[in-house]
């Protein structure tokens, strides 16, 4: 009997690793799809996503400062909006991954691709691919130590095809860094509740004081080191203290120089805390206005469109469950649960990856729920679980493969600019409405030195000008932080009604698997960002030039034009 009970363990367990290691790959798949998503001739100007110039200039100054400071010199050249966890170790990927760089040929970067940003952003994208599977994993870790290695399997599979996660897998920017060590910090924490030791609650400090390093607000992590340290049976006050002084060391050993460079550190901490709240309607002017509730934002947005609303269903499910249960582990996770989901609803700020630290924890509270009702003793309950839970899993990978695939597709700034190629003649006036910035960037992408750019700044009697052609990103109906919505709202409508212009191109791209497609334009705005959406108009009989609208050069429309955001 023994030596039965034995070999059905050895593969009740094989198969669990068999299973794991399918997720994995899964994860890996969705993950590496389309990592090379608008690099194909890029600069830091012409980069695909509004952040990526961080890893671009600051290991530049790494190299050039032979120091490992992201603020070699206060003022000009200083970064201390993230932690600096991300940005080493993306930079240690990029010192591993430097003999099999050079081997790239020029001709697949593009003959216009700056190859060190190319390589600085493939660098750090490929540290959030290691870093967003490790989380799969670490889900799994997280989930067998709350109810269970079944518990386990189902939150790392509902985190492996996330597509949120899948989405900020594909950026050089540390959300997917900061999520796993957010994921592991909760497990050491679950493990000190099922065995209470110092090492566990010290761990979990380190672990949190890392998160913590790669974004600040992680810091808030120090509520589930308390609670895992009030519900746990052995209660020291020590060993609280230690877990949280842990968490301190932490994050000033990845975070030196904000200690040595304090100024410097405090001006770009209180710079980014008052655009994320007193200041943010100066810096994201009315942009988040219309996504509705603020107390429905989480739900509506970052879950319905991050995850896609039949998992949605069972994450909302699985914390109101785990409310009424009250176990001591799950209590761990809705300690980091509410008070973030708080956090997030109360920012003013709407980004839809400020979200993203949520889903590991939802992930095991569903899984729990799904676990359950598989081994209640009623057929017809169980059977609803079943087919409800499957038609989650077979919609939610539909529907985050359809998401992925837009990684897979040319830029659409890239494709406007090869029209523009293919049908203005050297030397035409192009029209675009705002000068260059990171997210709206389509003018970098066009002029090079073969067209006269224009820009309008919304205002409508400029139409009549001397552009062939203006093309109009949708991304500007909510970025203009200069402009009144409503003046934005008059120069559109006037475009596209405006006798002496016609639509003559409209290039878009929209989640689509085979004849399914899914909705989009409606979501916030970095859910979008693989997304844009560029519509072009020609004037049928361009005029004279108006002060202030068209230029010989870019340089020349930025020397006049830009205006420095108030600091």
């Amino acid at each position: 009997m023994r030596e039965g009970g034995s070999d059905r363990r050895s593969v009740d367990g094989s198969l669990i690793l068999l299973l794991l290691l399918l997720i994995l790959a899964a994860a890996l798949a969705f993950r590496l799809w389309g990592i090379g998503w608008g690099l194909y001739d890029s600069t830091v100007s012409r980069r695909p996503h509004p952040d990526e110039w961080v890893v671009y200039w600051v290991f530049h100054w790494f190299g050039q400062y032979g120091s490992l400071s992201p603020c070699p010199r206060s003022g000009s050249q200083c970064f201390f909006d993230w932690g600096a966890l991300f940005l080493y170790l993306a930079y240690g990927m990029h010192a591993l991954l430097q003999p099999f760089l050079d081997l790239i040929p020029r001709s697949l970067m593009g003959p216009g691709a700056d190859r060190q940003f190319v390589e600085a952003a493939l660098s750090g994208r490929l540290t959030s691919v290691v870093l967003s599977v490790a989380t799969v994993y670490m889900t799994f870790r997280l989930g067998l130590a709350v109810s269970g290695k079944y518990v386990g399997l189902v939150s790392a599979a509902f985190v492996a095809i996330s597509g949120l996660l899948i989405q900020l897998a594909h950026f050089a920017t540390p959300d997917s860094t900061t999520i796993f060590f957010l994921t592991a910090a909760l497990w050491a924490a679950v493990e000190h509740v099922r065995t209470p030791s110092l090492s566990r609650l010290v761990l979990a400090g380190v672990l949190a004081g890392l998160a913590a390093g790669s974004e600040y607000n992680m810091a808030l992590l120090v509520v589930p080191l308390a609670a895992a340290w009030l519900l746990a049976e052995t209660r020291r006050l020590g060993w609280l203290a230690w877990s949280v002084a842990a968490l301190g060391a932490a994050w000033l050993a990845v975070n030196p120089f904000a200690l040595l460079q304090w100024n410097a550190f405090f001006e770009a901490g209180l710079h980014s805390l008052r655009t994320r709240t007193v200041d943010s309607r100066l810096q994201y002017g009315d942009r988040w206005n219309s996504y509705g509730p603020t107390w429905l934002y989480v739900v509506r947005y970052p879950l319905g469109y991050g995850v896609g609303f039949a998992e949605t269903i069972w994450m909302v499910a699985g914390v109101a469950w785990a409310l009424l249960r009250r176990t001591r582990r799950d209590l761990v996770l809705l300690s980091w649960i509410l008070p973030y989901f708080v956090l997030v609803t109360l920012s003013p700020a709407k980004f839809m990856r400020y979200s993203a630290p949520l889903i590991p924890a939802l992930s095991v509270l569903a899984a729990e729920l799904l676990v359950v009702l598989f081994i209640v003793p009623y057929r017809w309950p169980r059977f609803v679980a079943v087919a409800a839970s499957l038609l989650a899993l077979l919609y939610t990978t539909g529907y985050d493969a359809a998401y992925a695939q837009l990684f897979a597709q040319t830029d659409a700034r890239a494709q406007a600019a090869s029209w523009i190629s293919a049908h203005a003649q050297p030397g035409s006036h192009i029209g675009f409405q705002e000068i260059p910035d990171g997210l709206l960037n389509l003018p970098y992408f066009v002029i090079g030195r073969r067209y006269e750019p224009c820009f309008s700044r919304f205002v409508s009697e400029r139409l009549v000008g001397p552009a062939q052609y203006v093309l109009v990103d949708a991304y500007e109906k909510e970025a203009h932080p200069d402009v009144a919505t409503g003046q934005v709202d008059t120069f559109l409508t006037s475009l596209s009604r405006e006798p002496g212009y016609r639509q003559v191109a409209q290039i878009r791209h929209v989640p689509a698997l085979g004849p399914l497609t899914f909705p989009i334009t409606a979501s916030p705005h970095d859910w979008r960002y693989p997304a844009h959406s560029i519509t072009i108009y020609a004037h049928v009989a361009p005029g004279r030039n108006i002060a202030g609208y068209c230029f010989p050069t870019m340089q020349r429309a930025l020397q006049v034009l830009y205006v420095p955001p108030p600091r």
